[in-house]
């Protein structure tokens, strides 16, 4: 059986006796309504039928019987089990009612009609322990103390709201300030099934708190999509309904893409691309992008790297950015030495084919020897970097670009003038070296200069290996385009 809740927001409407509605309301609703639920606590009442309702309450006194009717109570009930095929006495009630303490203004508090509802409740079925109650002591007229009610009512109940399959809530009776703040304040509730009910005529289902909240999340999305917080994009994106939730593969492959978990990213956007009834040029070329991320294709793991950092450097996650500047510059040094030694260096055969292309140049052994770098073990940064100052020393064919590659590794490993710490310093004192240290926009201009200057670095290097890449500002960046095409969705 279905988890359901029921909030509902009582008013002076509510109720009708002997076929009309209360007379003077303003002057003597509470005292009424008191009178009425003293005695259906006094005297016997039953359930009966009106020309009007299946469900009215009778009560029989020595002097008169008396015909209560709820008929908004019973509108909202039928249309729930009708409609939605729910059993009124499996939910739990949560019933907004007026107590105020001024004796000038209570006149109208509807406290004991909740009494009302609840033995009414009891009498069809309902558990007492499922009808709750919200003291409204505040004017009821007064906005921004009902939000406040509604609000404060949430905080303290919402993982009890979040359980229920659904919960459905009643627009119309109370004051229009009750409705509009349960309204806004129960909106951002996926399960929220919101009905206006009349006073007189058919119940409503309303859809708009739900395209208002779609609306809202698919905002926050594009905002996130636009930092490039693709992880945290697809966390809300997920809290859309289901139907609308048709990007979210696709989300979930660009997500896991800049985790550099390609084997998942292509499963996810295949499973995307095999649902779109129609592929373009854009969806085909990040297929092929995928894949080859997928299989291994060098270059374009190249190109991935050089990616990814200018992501980190835009979304500000300078942390990650300074972890992944050296590992950018060991791949750098490392394609220099293929370039060198007519080699592809590869951990698979324990790196035996660079060892051996090492020995085949005595010179080159003998310097590294002298300098003490072990580069007949897993080669490193530094085998990388002494292998390169070696042929910049004895090839000058290939001197320009070895000597552009070794100061840009200067630039990173070695304090610049009136600095007191490298960049390589700096890294080394955070969680991905050795220490604890955090990194910020200010500490990396202390040491090294603006940001957004290493891509700009990072991209003339790659071009020295005839690796082309798109710059980080220009339109044409696969992560611009990526998000082009998510946010021109996200509006359909």
């Amino acid at each position: 059986m279905a988890k359901i809740g029921v909030i509902y927001t009582i008013g002076n409407s509510d109720i009708r006796l002997d076929n009309q509605q209360i007379n003077s309301r303003e002057k003597d609703f509470r005292k009424i309504t008191e009178s009425l639920s003293k005695m259906m606590g006094k005297y016997k009442f039953s359930i009966g039928k009106t020309e009007t309702t299946n469900r009215a309450i009778e009560i029989k006194t020595p002097h008169k019987e008396y015909i209560v009717e709820l008929p908004i109570l019973n509108a909202f009930i039928w249309f729930i089990e009708t409609e939605f095929q729910e059993n009124h006495t499996a939910a739990d009630y949560y019933f907004f009612v007026t107590d105020q303490a001024d004796e000038l203004k209570n006149k109208q508090d509807t406290i004991f009609l909740f009494d009302i509802f609840k033995n009414f409740l009891k009498s069809i079925g309902v558990n007492e322990e499922q009808i709750h109650s919200v003291k409204i002591t505040d004017n009821p007229t007064d906005l921004t103390k009902m939000f406040e009610l509604t609000e404060s009512f949430i905080r303290k109940n919402e993982e009890t709201i979040k359980n229920y399959d659904d919960i459905y809530i009643a627009l119309g009776p109370g004051t229009p300030q009750m409705s509009n703040s349960i309204l806004l304040n129960f909106s951002v509730f996926k399960n929220a099934r919101f009905i206006y009910i009349p006073r007189q005529g058919t119940p409503k289902k309303i859809s708009f708190p739900v395209k208002m909240l779609s609306k809202e999340i698919k905002t926050f999305v594009t905002r996130l999509i636009d930092n490039y917080e693709y992880q945290a994009a697809l966390s809300i994106y997920k809290q859309l309904p289901y139907s609308e939730q048709k990007e979210s593969k696709l989300l979930e492959a660009i997500a896991l893409r800049t985790n550099f978990d390609f084997n998942a990213a292509y499963d996810a956007f295949n499973d995307y691309y095999n649902r779109v009834s129609k592929t373009d040029k854009f969806l085909n070329n990040l297929k092929s992008t995928i894949r080859k991320l997928k299989n291994g294709n060098d270059e374009e793991l190249r190109k991935e790297l050089y990616y990814e950092f200018c992501i980190r450097i835009l979304s500000k996650h300078y942390l990650e950015a300074i972890g992944m500047v050296f590992r950018f510059e060991e791949e750098i040094l490392k394609i220099g030495v293929e370039k060198l030694l007519d080699v592809k260096i590869e951990k698979e055969d324990n790196f035996k084919t660079f060892k051996d292309a090492v020995k085949k140049v005595p010179n080159l052994t003998n310097y590294l020897d002298k300098n003490k770098i072990h580069w007949d073990s897993s080669p490193n940064r530094t085998t990388y970097k002494s292998i390169l100052e070696f042929f910049k020393k004895n090839d000058t064919n290939n001197e320009a670009w070895i000597e552009k590659i070794i100061n840009f590794c200067k630039s990173t490993e070695e304090k610049r003038s009136g600095a007191n710490m490298s960049l390589l310093d700096l890294r080394n004192q955070t969680p991905f070296a050795h220490g604890f240290e955090g990194v910020s926009e200010e500490k990396i201009r202390n040491v090294f200069g603006s940001p957004e200057v290493l891509p700009n670095k990072f991209k003339e290097i790659l071009s020295l290996f005839e690796i082309e890449v798109e710059d980080i500002n220009d339109s044409k960046f696969p992560f611009k385009e990526i998000n082009d095409y998510l946010k021109e969705k996200l509006k359909e």
